[in-house]
């Protein structure tokens, strides 16, 4: 089924607009599913990445100290292989993410291991990672960002350009700013025993105000932690809620986020005063 009347088949009535960009998608979306080339990605994700990095790639002080800023990325080999390298460090580090065909990855991933040992380097999976970008407030899509909330009120205002020629959303995104938030996403954490999970509803003096997208227990706060979307009136730092979790209603309060913060190379290496 085509994702235009996969759209219509869900949302009704498919616009003009929406059905050339829906269009111009799938082109694109197909075209991609022919290459022949599959890539893989590994993060180096930690205090000591950067020296890894310098370990193992050796124009690595060259890239960094003129090119590789953060957010950016480059191209360069590693023992005669290709890759491509970003430096976005997704989990509040100061990190790089590495691009390569796929047919290198035990071949890159053994070598990196090996070039990390003297810093500890570890392997972790999916849900280590997820719990290191929520500690620093980081948005997932299909979590704090999907297409039922708008940036306004995902905190992210700060990258929609209203002034920067048209955009999908932009004339619904100024309508919203002047009518004002219904909603906005808020970092909160447990005072009473209990782990907080996407879906969770949130309660203010018994009355349903919200809902979790994110939640877990942080191992390095030792508390448990959260993101949800709560009604504008009590989205206020220190505001004090309750989420439900397996019928029963227990106490946290809203705080800022990242709810971790940090210094030098990591930014993760110490909690945010609230």
């Amino acid at each position: 089924m085509k994702l235009k009347d996969l759209y219509q088949k869900h949302s009704g009535k498919v616009s003009q607009k929406w059905s050339i960009y829906l269009n111009q998608y799938e082109e694109k979306l197909n075209h991609y599913k022919k290459l022949p080339i599959k890539l893989l990605e590994i993060g180096i994700e930690n205090g000591g990445s950067l020296e890894i990095y310098s370990k193992y790639f050796p124009n690595a002080e060259i890239i960094l100290g003129c090119d590789l800023q953060h957010y950016h990325f480059s191209t360069e080999k590693a023992k005669r292989v290709e890759v491509l390298i970003a430096r976005t460090g997704y989990t509040g580090e100061d990190g790089f993410e590495i691009y390569f065909k796929e047919d290198y990855a035990e071949y890159l991933f053994r070598n990196i291991l090996e070039a990390g040992k003297k810093n500890g380097i570890m392997p972790i999976g999916l849900a280590a990672r997820d719990i290191l970008r929520l500690e620093m407030g980081y948005a997932l899509y299909g979590q704090e960002i999907d297409r039922n909330h708008n940036p306004l009120e995902a905190n992210l205002g700060w990258i929609v350009k209203f002034d920067k020629g048209n955009f999908i959303g932009k004339e619904a995104l100024i309508k919203i700013k002047k009518k004002g938030l219904k909603r906005k996403l808020v970092g909160f954490e447990l005072e009473d025993r209990g782990i907080p999970r996407a879906g969770y509803k949130i309660f203010k003096n018994s009355k349903e105000i919200g809902e979790v997208v994110s939640g877990t227990f942080s191992p390095s706060l030792k508390e448990a932690i959260g993101t949800g979307y709560i009604a504008i009136e009590h989205s206020n730092v220190n505001e004090e809620i309750e989420i439900n979790i397996h019928g029963k209603n227990r106490k946290g309060k809203i705080v800022k986020t990242p709810f971790y913060r940090g210094q030098k190379s990591s930014v993760r290496s110490q909690k945010k005063n609230s």
